[in-house]
């Protein structure tokens, strides 16, 4: 099965929020196995799925000690993790745009497609602000393995 693949372009973040919910496209999905909306993925069917998530973390203030982690959860609403630990983001040094490399992935497995969905959250740590933070050149690589 050929990956579905989703880009971020311009900003991940609209407004005060620790959810990945704007510049999200699509770059192609030849199986139609998931679509995309305000950052939230919906699975077309039962099954389960590789999904990765590589990109870039930016600071946007030049406080230092900013530390904040990333994790999939089911929604928008939810800051529960789908898996045992967060991906851990330490921007540290005190220079505006200081930025990190992540790489995050699950094994999604989705039993009901109509409530078992995928969102990213952005946890705050330490430092962290909802209006002081981005996600840039961001791959989401979503492969249907069932």
């Amino acid at each position: 099965n050929l990956p579905a693949v989703y880009k971020t372009s311009g900003s991940t973040r609209s407004g005060a929020s620790y959810y990945f919910t704007s510049g999200i496209t699509e770059v192609i999905d030849p199986n139609a196995i998931v679509t995309q909306s305000g950052g939230l993925f919906t699975f077309h069917e039962a099954g389960t799925y590789l999904v990765e998530l590589t990109g870039k973390f930016v600071d946007l203030d030049t406080t230092s000690g900013d530390r904040y982690g990333i994790q999939f959860v089911n929604n928008l609403s939810s800051t529960t993790n789908l898996q045992e630990e967060y991906v851990r983001l330490n921007v540290e040094n005190s220079t505006s745009n200081n930025y990190q490399d992540f790489s995050i992935s699950i094994v999604r497995t989705v039993s009901n497609a109509s409530t078992d969905k995928l969102a990213v959250y952005i946890v705050p740590i330490s430092g962290a602000s909802n209006t002081e933070w981005e996600a840039k050149d961001c791959v989401f690589k979503i492969t249907q393995l069932s």
